[in-house]
């Protein structure tokens, strides 16, 4: 018995697979015929046709077409992979093909809405008794007219039986949308009843992806994690379906989202939808498990393939920790590291142009860490234009300081606009407050983090680039200028800001061991951007030398040091410097000497600065002439033209006149490479018999002073001579008529000179 069973299964499975081979072309025109008769539609039978057995006799037909009413476009309403049509096996003996059932295998089917027409499977039985059909695999798209949707079922297993004048129907299918790669709902069921009329159907979500549905609507990840399930229950009349139905939302971050001690938040939801118009009104339900901190409207409308909808959200009392931590999962950068308490209540308005809406804020504190940046007992947040705005009239930065705020934001650039005004606020909260937005920069005065401000500053993106304008009080702040080696100590000091131009009004200011009071303006439209006006009761040359040290010697880099490189390229920021200077010190110390009443103006070119005229008081005289310095890499060059008059000296006075100076490097060396041409006189002098002298002065570099032609007009008559620095370094002077002969000695700092 058993042997035969065995081949009787053998015997079956051999004839079922001889079957599938055997071909049913002869059936060919009469499939074709049936399923016209069946589905209203004209078919296609572009493949062949077979035999089939399991699971139920009939004929199996390759790639089938089946096209749509014209009404509905010239577009097939089905391509099918493999259709298996169960017929009457004794019709079948009979020639004749009765479907009772169909089974389409991986088919692509176009479900389409002609408003004023309905949908294109309406009037899909022409016979009045069509048959069952099962769908496995299948993708289903959504077109309205010739626009299809972005939206489409995938991996559809779809049962369909008439029973009456209504179809059972049962379908498991997942979703995704075309415009966005790897996009999937999840796995999602719908079973029930529907008639021409009316539906009765169930439905349900099995733990999708939140983002995802969201994504559904607004066409991008909003970024709002978690996981959601849902069931409903649709019935009523096709074109006012009631919904009644429960979402649950799982895993959302953050936790304090949901209610306490809940890791899932259950939501019922009430509503409409109208099939033939293609609206749907879905809103929390008045009653729900839990209190809700918020309520939500959601309306859709209009064809499948470009919905028009709208959300509203009433909030109330949200912790502002919750709102700040879903701006962070949104990817807000501002809200990266940032821990917030408060609550926040209002209305929201969202749809594909934006959001629009208010939120009131109260009792805000916002930290990083430790440190406490922000609090606001009363803050507005206002959506709309594409972007929020944040205000508060009353608010505290750091310990206290009092200010008012207001920030503007725009997608996608981000930061649109910032203000903040305040009677005295630190630089360093307005710092730990602006960290928050990731791009943004102070102007150079505020840069460093020091120093208070009392006033308002105002801040707006233009043309992709931030333009700051603004006037406060500064104290105790700090400046780097860049070619100075020490910051700029700002002690006081008014700034206004008005876009690219800067000035800077009653400063009271330090730069090393200097101190010194003045304005500074920029103005980049002016030749000279950089006008600065100094004065300083005292300062010494050396200190000014450190100071500008970076400027007036740059590194080469050490990669020109290593190569002695002789071409040297000054760097950008001293190549670019344009500025123009008035300076007046009170006394200037330089190398042992003391000037006084220094006044000149400054003008600054790339490596080159110029000052002309120069004036200043010296050992009872006065100099006027014009000096200049030129950065170099193995140190500045230094010039000096004019004259030095007025000198009170024995009774008389002395005048240098026809100075010409250069020198260049520092400190010892400025000496060594000296290079020295002037005139001199002295007028009604006592210096032994000499009355009245002349002559000219010279140094070389590497050599020593010397004088050249020395006129005396003495007691004795004119005479003639010259002198000179002596090997023991002494300055000696020998004049004489050929008869009488005087010498004089002495030296040269201090200046001494005396008859031997």
């Amino acid at each position: 018995m058993k042997r035969l069973i065995l081949a009787g299964i053998f015997l079956v499975a051999v004839t079922t697979a001889a079957v599938r081979y055997l071909s049913a072309d002869a059936f060919r025109d009469r499939l074709k015929a049936g399923l016209e008769h069946s589905l209203g539609r004209r078919v296609d039978l572009n493949g062949q046709v077979r035999f089939n057995v399991f699971p139920a006799p009939g004929l199996r037909a390759l790639d089938v077409t089946v096209h749509d009413d014209p009404r509905f476009g010239l577009e097939p309403a089905a391509y099918i992979t493999s259709l298996e049509a169960q017929i009457g096996f004794l019709g079948l003996l009979a020639g004749r093909v009765e479907i009772s059932a169909l089974r389409l295998m991986e088919p692509s089917l176009n479900l389409t809405h002609i408003p004023g027409q309905g949908w294109n499977i309406a009037g899909l039985s022409q016979a009045g008794s069509f048959p069952g059909i099962a769908i496995r695999g299948g993708r289903v798209n959504w077109k309205s007219g010739l626009a299809k949707a972005a939206f489409y079922l995938s991996d559809a297993d779809i049962d369909l039986e008439r029973r009456g004048g209504q179809w059972h129907l049962q379908m498991a299918s997942s979703g995704g949308r075309t415009d966005i790669p790897a996009f999937t709902l999840g796995r999602f069921q719908l079973r029930g009843a529907i008639s021409a009329t009316e539906c009765d159907l169930d439905f349900r979500v099995v733990r999708g992806a939140l983002s995802e549905w969201l994504m559904l609507a607004a066409g991008n990840d909003p970024g709002v994690h978690g996981e959601v399930s849902a069931t409903a229950h649709l019935k009523g009349p096709l074109a006012g379906i009631r919904i009644e139905g429960k979402t649950v939302l799982e895993d959302v971050h953050r936790w304090d989202i949901l209610p306490a001690g809940a890791r899932a938040l259950p939501v019922a939801v009430t509503g409409l939808l109208d099939l033939d118009t293609q609206t749907v009104d879905l809103a929390t339900a008045a009653r729900q498990e839990f209190e809700l901190p918020v309520a939500a409207r959601l309306r859709a409308a209009g064809p499948v393939a470009t919905p028009r909808w709208s959300l509203h959200v009433r909030a109330g009392e949200i912790p502002m920790a919750a709102a700040v931590e879903i701006a962070r999962h949104a990817g807000l950068q501002a809200a990266q590291g940032v821990e917030a308490a408060g609550s926040i209540r209002g209305v929201v308005g969202l749809g594909p142009g934006g959001a629009q809406g208010g939120f009131l804020i109260a009792n805000a504190r916002f930290s990083r860490g430790e440190d406490q940046f922000l609090a606001a007992p009363k803050a507005i947040l206002t959506l709309g234009g594409g972007g929020a705005t944040l205000q508060s009239d009353r608010a505290e930065a750091g310990a206290g300081e009092p200010l008012s705020l207001e920030i503007e934001t725009a997608l996608p650039e981000g930061l649109r606009r910032f203000r903040v005004a305040s009677p005295g606020l630190s630089v360093a909260s307005l710092h730990a407050g602006l960290r928050l937005m990731p791009g943004l920069s102070l102007p150079p005065v505020l840069a460093s983090g020091r120093g208070t401000m009392s006033g308002s500053l105002d801040g707006q993106r233009v043309d992709g680039a931030f333009r700051w304008n603004g006037r406060f009080r500064l104290k105790d702040g700090e400046a780097a200028v860049e070619g100075l080696a020490d910051p700029v100590g700002i002690r006081s000091a008014t700034v206004d800001i008005d876009g690219n131009s800067l000035s800077v009004l009653g400063l009271r200011a330090t730069a090393g061991a200097i101190e010194f009071t003045g304005r500074y303006t920029y103005d980049p439209r002016q030749s000279h951007a950089h006008s600065l006006e100094v004065e300083s009761p005292a300062a010494t040359a050396p200190e000014l030398l450190r100071l500008f040290a970076p400027s007036l010697r740059p590194d080469r880099g050490s990669l020109a040091k290593t190569l002695r490189l002789k071409r040297w390229e000054p760097p950008s920021w001293l190549a670019g410097r344009r500025a123009k200077a008035t300076l007046r010190l009170g006394r200037l110390e330089a190398g042992g000497a003391t000037l006084g009443q220094v006044e000149t103006q400054v003008t600054w070119e790339g490596v080159r600065a110029e000052a002309k005229p120069l004036r200043f008081r010296l050992a009872g005289g006065s100099a006027t002439g014009s000096a200049s310095v030129e950065a170099s890499p193995t140190g500045p060059r230094y010039t000096f033209t004019g004259r030095w008059g007025g000198v009170p000296w024995k009774g008389g006075s002395v005048e240098l006149g026809q100075v010409a100076l250069e020198s260049s490097g520092e400190g010892a060396e400025l000496v060594q490479n000296l290079k020295l041409s002037a005139d001199f006189g002295a007028l009604g002098i006592s210096l032994g018999p000499v009355r009245a002298a002349g002559g000219t002065l010279e140094k070389v570099p590497g050599g020593e002073l010397s004088i050249q032609v020395v006129e005396a007009q003495t007691e004795d008559g004119k005479q003639t001579g010259k002198g000179g620095i002596s090997n023991a370094g002494r300055l000696q002077i020998e004049i004489s008529n050929g008869g009488a002969r005087h010498r004089f000695s002495g030296t040269i700092s201090p200046f001494v000179l005396e008859p031997e």
